[in-house]
């Protein structure tokens, strides 16, 4: 009881002044400016179409996100207070709660510790890099999908840990986990690892001594996990016309990609690790040459966590899954083909945060056994206040951050100014008040610039720079300047 309220103030308090936030990126055209979210209307399409569906009625091939009960959600909470941002952030928060609460479940039944399993739920409760995920009210799938996730495999942990192969209790367990892994899906497409992570538990906590029947145990636990995924594809495919995505078509070779992909994994973990300086958009540059020092950093990383998880399988298999929950979670963000226009994204490290947290805690478990017995607890819940006070300093004070779109845009160009979309977005605040703003016109040239220069261009905001730049023109009454900038709009967006 002491433990959860304890989880309860540090999953909340951080939060409390995030709830004066306006609605700021996303938001807008997502809820305030969503006809299907407003009241009468028909709740069918936010079940039967993407979440852009209402902007993109012409282009379904631009409507590939399937988060319908995302949508739901901010109906249901629309239809009680209205469109009301302090009532959204509180179910944000609602929802940040509802995972330190199963983390804490689940914690204790993998590490059989109340001490490490409220180590590891305090230390997730307070991450700093969960902020843009809870701030962000558009950023709900992020928290929803790590909820029914947390909630699918605490219940498959009931199912299998239970020795009656008959017990109705069992049963239940099952058809509950498998019930929440489907709405986990309905929330994010990155729940599809889910299975990954049936199967990697039971190899790692199998009885069985032969690694062959480990393997094959890891399989009939997890099939039904694949059947729900299968389901669940052929239903995206029906309603959205395909299963697979791409937004973006990076020019890159195979070898290229393959040098990537270590640094962004790298660069992941390494933000888990040391949580600041935060930053809403990250560029994102590949690595193209094995001279890149990236590259070589990202191959010994990979080549480390390789080290970790063989020298850790059988000895402490906890921290084996801790680790593996972590490279597994962060699978889906690895194809960079297919996630929005920044590629390294803070709310992404929602879900992989539950492995990273547990990992320290039985680090540190493992390290303060070497400390007097006498002293053990003293130790233990001295480093755990500090490091807690710290991040909850942390998340409290980057809060402010999403106060407004000014507000953000212009702090995140502080730590991303070659980042064209941030250019643009800024430009566009700049304007709002003053038409022939010339900061604004100086934004919108260096956001052309930039998104030209990238490789492949950002054909998307380039585009959006120009239309921009046209508007200030057109408000300056010099009308050929204007229609020179929406001729070069609509080569970029011709591509």
């Amino acid at each position: 009881m002491l433990a959860c309220g304890i989880l309860v103030l540090l999953a909340a308090l951080p939060y409390l002044n995030s709830l004066g936030n306006s609605f700021v990126w996303d938001d807008q055209q997502q809820i305030i400016m969503n006809p299907q979210l407003r009241a009468g209307a028909d709740w069918s399409p936010l079940f039967s179409a993407g979440v852009w569906a209402h902007l993109h009625k012409d282009s379904p091939g631009r409507n590939i996100y399937y988060r319908p009960l995302q949508m739901a959600t901010y109906r249901a909470v629309i239809a009680v207070s209205g469109i009301s941002y302090i009532a959204l952030h509180l179910m944000s928060v609602g929802f940040a709660v509802v995972s330190v609460f199963l983390t804490f479940a689940l914690f204790q039944q993998l590490s059989d510790s109340t001490e490490v399993a409220f180590a590891a739920a305090a230390l997730f409760a307070v991450h700093p890099v969960h902020t843009e995920a809870v701030d962000w009210i558009s950023a709900l799938p992020d928290i929803g999908c790590a909820v029914f996730v947390l909630a699918a495999l605490l219940l498959f942990l009931l199912a299998y840990r239970t020795a009656s192969p008959s017990s109705w209790g069992k049963w239940l367990a099952w058809s509950l986990s498998l019930a929440c892994f489907a709405c986990a899906l309905l929330w994010k497409e990155t729940a599809a690892v889910s299975p990954l992570l049936v199967a990697a538990y039971v190899f790692l906590f199998s009885p069985e001594p032969a690694s062959r029947s480990r393997v094959r145990s890891a399989i009939l636990w997890s099939l039904p996990f694949w059947a729900v995924l299968g389901g669940y594809l052929l239903l995206r495919l029906h309603l959205l016309g395909s299963v697979a995505t791409t937004q973006r078509a990076w020019q890159l070779s195979a070898l290229q990609i393959a040098m990537t992909l270590p640094w962004l994994m790298t660069q992941y973990w390494w933000k888990l690790l040391v949580p600041a300086p935060l930053n809403a958009y990250h560029v994102f540059v590949p690595v193209e040459s094995l001279n890149d020092v990236r590259a070589i950093v990202g191959l010994l990383f990979l080549g480390g966590l390789l080290a970790i998880l063989i020298y850790t399988w059988r000895r402490f298999p906890a921290t084996c899954f801790s680790v593996l929950w972590v490279v597994v979670t962060l699978l889906p963000v690895m194809n960079i083909y297919a996630v929005g226009r920044n590629v390294f994204a803070e709310r992404y490290l929602y879900l992989p945060s539950v492995g990273f947290c547990l990992m320290v805690a039985l680090v540190a478990a493992q390290a303060l056994q070497r400390v007097p017995e006498r002293r053990r607890r003293l130790a233990g819940s001295i480093a755990l206040a500090i490091v807690v006070s710290l991040f909850g300093g942390m998340t409290f004070a980057r809060n402010t951050t999403w106060k407004d779109n000014a507000t953000l845009f212009g702090k995140t160009l502080e730590r991303s100014p070659n980042a064209p979309f941030v250019q643009v977005m800024v430009a566009a605040a700049q304007t709002e008040d003053d038409a022939t703003s010339q900061e604004g016109e100086r934004h919108y040239r260096k956001a052309a610039n930039d998104a030209g220069e990238e490789v492949p261009p950002d054909r998307v905001n380039m585009g959006i720079a120009y239309k921009g730049l046209a508007a200030i023109y057109s408000a300056r009454a010099e009308y050929d300047r204007g229609l020179e900038m929406l001729t070069r709009a609509r080569e970029a967006h011709a591509g």
